[in-house]
């Protein structure tokens, strides 16, 4: 199974060639061992009917010269001087046969001068049967009855001249010619293939040990060719990898990465130049983005400060009319307070433009320590002097043994987070309607390696060590599912904030959330909108995040949660 595993297209590529590579060799040698071992046994068998042949010619001469003459006046014929298996001299060649059972039990035939060992000789005259056996040794050994008739049942359907292999119990496997059968006499001339036998199983083994070494330094090699030559994939795997483990979204990007082409006339090398083409385009268009980005930032930060001068003039020729507006009509003064206004909120939405600005360039902030429990207690303090048809709460959840929320940041740039946050929960909620400010101190998770780095160079930077939580939640009708997704987007802005007539510029949760990260921070938010018939519908996002999900609850409003890391002496 395992092996099954590595060739499934799951598995890498190297690895399912060398595993292929290796398989398709050892298939190889098995059906070349396969091939030569039949070949080497067919060709044995061969040699051995040939052999039976010219010893069926000789026994049969013999079997003639006895019936001619008596058994002594007969000339015995020269026996063979070597051994057909080892093509040695023959020490039994020069001696007669001798044997080991009553001699009217042997046939004729077996004393054959020059017959091998093994050699079996068997002739039936009417109901006589005489069958004997060379042995190893060169005796002569009867057949018992039970196995002269085993070997007549086997060839009682042969015909003459044929050749065949037969089994007889006690004997083994054997190789026999029948060459005569008729009313009279039947003679049968074998040879035993234990030989035969034992070289085909000795040739199989070590066909196998061969195969199997062979296998295993086919293995090795093919393992280190495919891995010397898709050396080049691994290189561009690493590089995807990493250029994914880059952040590619936002601000300048140094994309250096590349692949050494080591042959570019291979796939390999065409792969590696196709993907160095490919960053190379990603780079350009990346700095373009950059470059593009950065002088939109530049816009924005030259128009907010050349619009600061002329917002100024308005306003000040707006409060010098102010000083005389009691001698005009009513219609004059109303004029010349929404001129006022509309020069305060426009102000303002410079002012926010060029922080953002500011932020996005980099611009280092003055980081000192901090003490979150004042700031809360002044940004309430404000918020309930401009909100008083509010409800507003302070939910203060600090271990009297605990650390103090001291957190290193730049003081202004965090209480604007604050303030930002309790008039988006008074300006998006109607009158009476309870805000809950929320400070606790987190513990570190489990996973945490240690206090993170704050400073300017920690921007957009989650943190995992002691933190300290600001929660602001309200009870208002919450926030849309498909408005909570773009919360943080700027110039965003509710279908009900962007009909009231003081309108809201959408840029204040993202001045939130750029000073947050600029603080090594997360900002999150979770909302639950109020329906008409009385359920509600759930989400949540954050500033890195923004799937949401949804689920019916009873109770509607919105959550947003600040997580600052803790200032760890």
């Amino acid at each position: 199974m395992k092996l099954f595993n590595r060739l499934s297209p799951r598995g890498s590529i190297r690895r399912r060639l060398s595993v292929g590579t290796t398989l398709l060799i050892l298939l190889l040698v098995l059906t070349m061992g396969g091939v030569s071992t039949f070949a080497l046994y067919r060709n044995s068998l061969a040699q051995i009917d040939q052999q039976l042949r010219t010893a069926s010619t000789r026994t049969a001469s013999y079997q003639e010269g006895l019936s001619a003459a008596s058994p002594d006046a007969i000339p015995a014929l020269p026996a063979e001087k070597t051994d057909h298996h080892t093509d040695k001299p023959n020490p039994q060649a020069d001696k007669p046969h001798e044997h080991q059972d009553d001699p009217g039990r042997l046939p004729k035939g077996i004393r054959t001068p020059g017959l091998r060992d093994g050699t079996l000789v068997l002739t039936k005259r009417q109901d006589a049967v005489q069958a004997a056996v060379i042995t190893p040794q060169g005796s002569f050994q009867a057949l018992q009855v039970s196995q002269a008739n085993a070997l007549l049942n086997e060839v009682k359907n042969q015909r003459v001249s044929q050749i065949q292999s037969v089994h007889i119990p006690g004997l083994g496997r054997y190789r026999v010619l029948l060459t005569q059968k008729d009313n009279q006499q039947t003679l049968l001339l074998g040879s035993s293939l234990e030989p035969t036998d034992d070289l085909v199983k000795t040739f199989i083994l070590w066909e196998l040990i061969l195969g199997v070494a062979a296998a295993v330094l086919a293995g090795v090699a093919a393992s280190w060719l495919v891995k010397r030559n898709l050396a080049p994939l691994t290189e561009v795997t690493e590089a995807a990898h990493q250029v994914t483990e880059m952040d590619l979204s936002t601000g300048q990007v140094d994309l250096q990465v590349r692949v050494p082409v080591s042959d570019p006339q291979t796939e390999a090398g065409q792969v590696a130049q196709a993907l160095n083409t490919l960053l190379g385009h990603v780079d350009e268009s990346l700095t373009a983005r950059a470059q593009s980005e950065a002088h939109l930032r530049e816009f924005v930060a030259d128009a907010s400060h050349e619009l600061r001068t002329p917002l100024a003039s308005i306003s000040g020729y707006a409060q010098l009319l102010e000083r005389h507006q009691s001698q005009w009509p009513q219609d004059a003064q109303n004029h010349l307070s929404r001129i006022r206004s509309e020069g305060a909120r426009m102000q303002r939405l410079v002012d926010q433009l060029l922080l953002l600005a500011r932020l996005d360039a980099g611009r280092e902030l003055q980081f000192s320590e901090v003490d979150l429990l004042a700031l809360c207690a002044d940004a309430l303090a404000d918020a309930q002097a401009a909100g008083p048809d509010h409800e507003w709460d302070f939910d203060l959840d600090l271990d009297p043994e605990g650390p103090l929320p001291l957190v290193s940041g730049d003081e202004d740039r965090l209480r604007q987070v604050l303030a930002n946050l309790l008039t988006n929960a008074r300006v998006h909620t109607p009158a009476g309607t309870s805000v809950r400010l929320g400070l606790r101190v987190l513990a570190a998770e489990p996973s945490s390696d240690g206090p993170a780095s704050v400073g300017p160079d920690s921007a957009r930077t989650l943190f995992s060590g002691p933190r300290v939580q600001v929660t602001v939640q309200d009870s208002g009708p919450g926030i849309p599912a498909a408005q909570l997704e773009r919360v943080f987007e700027r110039f965003s802005r509710s279908d009900q904030a962007a009909s009231r007539p003081s309108g809201s510029t959408g840029l204040g949760l993202s001045i939130v959330q750029a000073i947050v990260q600029a603080h090594g921070g997360q900002v999150m938010v979770s909302s639950i909108e109020a329906k008409a018939a009385g359920s509600a519908t759930a989400g949540s996002t954050t500033a890195d995040s923004t799937t949401a999900d949804s689920e019916t609850v009873e109770n509607s409003g919105t959550t947003f949660t600040v997580v600052l890391p803790l200032l760890v002496d």
